[in-house]
């Protein structure tokens, strides 16, 4: 997998190059020189005055700003030029050859590895030049395959998604990790669903970004060979700078859910924290008990675990705290319950008066944490001290206490007082 924030190689050319650095962070293609011939389609975009920084890419508003080349015929519907389509030559004098040369070539020389395969290393695919195999009339590169609203998009802004525009990936048995390359230009207003034939991963996708250098990651396990798509719908369009993805072979995993029963029932876990430890490694996994007091969480098979809450001085679990997936494959699903008690109980508070000032005692959060205690009401008394276990207050007694509290003194006790 290409290391963190590392551009993917253009494929403009017969083989792989760096961008310089910076380069996609042009904000828009202004000042471009190329000359570019659309093959059959029958339209040729040339040379034009440079135009203003700053300004989207081409179909941003509808037309293109000064300066930018069109690439794509009047429709925008084919993304690259026809069969033997004309050659590309940047401003520097750089030539690149056509299309379809360009792709026998890195076929020839094994460069246009972009079949993912499990642990067979990271696949990139770069959307910023105009000889992508993506934009050939086959729509297809490797395991990517593009159909409905795609265009190319000069500039380095890269492909150009509208309603409509679907992308697919055949990914095999594994956890695959795709890192979606995004464009400053892209708009909020078109959104992406990301799905597979078992369902939808993720939906309302936003493609919008305040960084040029942004990636959306997407993360997807199955046992078995499957299609990820990625579909555009809404108004507007989004720009992808690229797609890098890898599928590795992960361990056997087993997913573990069950119910977390409080006893007595007065209290309540939601939210709480369970730590699922390693008996052999001293690894944990955490996972937080819902709303309905259940948890889940996906834990290596062959092994054995114990688990405990985050806040082990607070509550206990009673009964199952090990978990023994040693005979367990992976995939599997297993249901274990969980009993706990509470041993620290926040809600007993108490409170009681000494000559006209009320004092409010409240639990810390946990065994280690110190008391709260108050002091309000028409006395002068005051808190001079809390603890986790004590606390030292101070109060007026006009002498009726004789150096010592009566039984008479306390007044309006009330609360969990023991």
């Amino acid at each position: 997998m290409p290391a963190e924030g590392t551009e993917p190689a253009q494929t403009g050319d017969e083989t792989k190059t760096t961008p310089a650095e910076g380069e996609n962070d042009k904000a828009a293609p202004a000042d471009e020189t190329d000359s570019v011939s659309a093959g059959n389609a029958g339209t040729t975009a040339g040379k034009e005055e440079a135009g203003t920084g700053g300004s989207a890419p081409a179909g941003s508003s509808g037309a293109a700003p000064a300066g930018t080349n069109s690439i794509t015929p009047a429709d925008n519907n084919s993304a690259a030029p026809a069969a033997g389509g004309a050659a590309v030559t940047s401003g520097a004098g750089k030539e690149t050859t056509s299309v379809e040369d360009g792709i026998a070539t890195l076929e020839e020389t094994g460069e246009n590895n972009t079949t993912l395969k499990t642990d067979g290393g990271a696949v990139t695919w770069d959307f910023r030049t105009q000889g992508a195999p993506i934009y050939t009339e086959e729509h297809k590169d490797g395991s990517l395959s593009a159909s409905g609203s795609i265009s190319y998009n000069t500039g380095g802004h890269g492909m150009r998604l509208a309603d409509g525009a679907e992308l697919s990936i055949d990914i095999p048995a594994g956890r695959t990790t795709l890192k979606l390359g995004i464009c400053i230009f892209s708009l909020e207003t078109l959104t992406a669903t990301v799905s597979t034939q078992e369902g939808v991963i993720r939906d309302e996708l936003s493609f919008k970004s305040s960084d040029d250098n942004q990636e959306l990651s997407i993360e997807y396990s199955t046992t078995t060979e499957t299609t990820l798509t990625i579909k555009m719908s809404g108004s507007g369009q989004a720009y992808l700078h690229y797609i890098k993805a890898e599928t590795i072979n992960p361990e056997k995993i087993a997913t573990v859910s069950g119910q977390v029963t409080v006893t007595p029932s007065t209290g309540s876990v939601v939210g709480e924290t369970l730590v699922f430890t390693d008996s052999s490694t001293g690894e944990t996994t955490e996972t937080v008990i819902d709303e309905n007091g259940s948890y889940m969480v996906s834990l290596p098979v062959e092994r054995s675990y114990t688990v405990a809450f985050g806040k082990a001085d607070v509550y206990e679990i009673t009964s199952e705290d090990t978990f023994n997936l040693s005979a367990e494959q992976g995939g599997t699903l297993v249901t274990q319950n969980i009993s706990c008690r509470i041993i620290w109980d926040m809600s007993k508070s108490f409170s009681f008066e000494l000559n006209g000032t009320t004092f409010t005692v409240n639990p810390g959060s946990s065994s280690s944490e110190d008391f709260e205690v108050t002091a309000t009401g028409d006395g002068n008394g005051s808190v001079e001290l809390a603890t986790t276990d004590t606390a030292i207050i101070w109060a007026d007694l006009e002498g009726a206490g004789i150096g010592n509290l009566m039984s008479d003194t306390l007044q309006n006790v009330n609360g969990d007082v023991e």
